[in-house]
């Protein structure tokens, strides 16, 4: 291989390999049965020419990205690293890398990441406790991308058939409503509740 050559491409990989560029695709996207010895010969190639995948490449060809955009508005809320660890977890097992998006809680910071969706830059967007207005809302139902909603707590919007999102949200006064009443029937008069800093949401 030319020592000036910038950059190595899956017809470099196959010619160390000596296999056909395919069956490096194959390997590269874990698609399709490959036998162990050449899957071994094709990722030892892979790592002795520092093979890169070409993100930009592969999403043109497969329209896809292979990204998945969690976006949440606060960075000191222990609550959102636990999130943001099961997540990546997930979505490590399905071959797909995360892309955090911090809000810092501005409704232009959000607005403009649901317009940004319309790019294709990602395959799935996680919207985490946002400012949920009409015009949230608007940019929501325009953004084509599969999408989940979370943490509306108490919200006229999610959970219907016709949203182009999932939903995922507490009721939170009904659970502390539900608690409140189990404890009262077991007998308990003086209940307390002990919470967090009041602008910390979850």
């Amino acid at each position: 291989m030319d020592s000036k050559k910038e950059t190595v491409t899956i017809y470099d990989i196959a010619a160390a390999a000596q296999v056909s560029p395919g069956t490096v695709s194959r390997v590269i996207n874990n698609v399709g049965y490959i036998k162990p010895e050449t899957k071994e010969r094709v990722t030892q190639a892979i790592q002795e020419l520092h093979y890169v995948p070409n993100r930009a490449a592969r999403s043109l060809k497969n329209n896809r990205t292979n990204l998945i955009c969690l976006a949440f508005p606060e960075a000191d809320n222990p609550f959102f690293f636990a999130l943001i660890g099961a997540v990546q977890e997930v979505a490590k097992q399905h071959h797909y890398s995360l892309m955090i998006y911090y809000t810092k809680g501005s409704p232009e910071e959000e607005l403009n990441l649901l317009n940004m969706m319309n790019e294709k830059i990602v395959d799935g967007l996680f919207l985490i406790n946002f400012n949920y207005t009409e015009e949230h809302f608007k940019a929501i139902r325009r953004v084509r991308c599969p999408l989940v909603v979370s943490s509306l707590c108490v919200s006229p919007y999610g959970g219907n058939e016709t949203d182009n999102f999932d939903y995922v949200g507490i009721d939170v006064r009904r659970a502390l409503y539900l608690s409140t009443i189990h404890m009262l029937k077991q007998g308990h008069r003086r209940v307390a509740l002990i919470g967090g800093d009041k602008s910390i949401y979850v």
